[in-house]
């Protein structure tokens, strides 16, 4: 387990590494427990080809909230069997099925914060109980909250969130 220092401390270094580098340490330090998540979009298509080169076998975490477009679906088929991908189709608990078919159009209006937390959070969460690090495409350029990021972040779980394309631009 890394200290708070010095999870600190590689972030500063990492400010001047590539992603590969950042990825090429994760990798080192914590293959087999450690994953990324990908909505298959094409801000995503970088930081996939290189950590899957560098992690030939890393779970990809999709998460599949059920509104995503049909072809959505079919890209990341398509691309998960021509790349040779280890996707992983991450869904809501089925506790909420009843209440979100019940509000499937209304809830990302009404509540937001809920929909997100139902299909996203934790599901999320639940994804990455028994990983160590787990791999962001965020930048900084993003919003406001992405701006303020680090490179590696120690997350309240003890999770290790690395951000290997924050310095990155659209």
């Amino acid at each position: 387990m890394l200290s708070v220092q010095k999870i600190e401390k590689y972030s500063k270094e990492f400010e001047t590494k590539t992603p590969q580098e950042i990825l090429e340490w994760a990798a080192d330090r914590f293959s087999p427990y450690i994953a990324m998540s990908s909505s298959f979009q094409t801000q995503s298509m970088p930081l996939l080809h290189m950590a899957t080169r560098i992690i030939p076998d890393l779970p990809i975490l999709f998460l599949d909230t059920g509104y995503h477009f049909w072809e959505t679906h079919m890209f990341r088929e398509q691309l998960a069997s021509h790349w040779q991908l280890n996707v992983l189709d991450v869904y809501r608990n089925t506790r909420w099925d009843e209440f979100a078919r019940e509000r499937t159009r209304s809830l990302p209006v009404e509540d937001p914060n809920l929909c997100c937390y139902i299909h996203k959070v934790e599901p999320m969460q639940r994804a990455l109980r028994d990983m160590k690090a787990w791999i962001s495409g965020i930048r900084r350029d993003q919003t406001a909250t992405r701006a303020k990021a680090k490179i590696l972040e120690l997350q309240e779980d003890g999770l290790l969130k690395v951000n290997p394309l924050l310095n990155w631009t659209k």
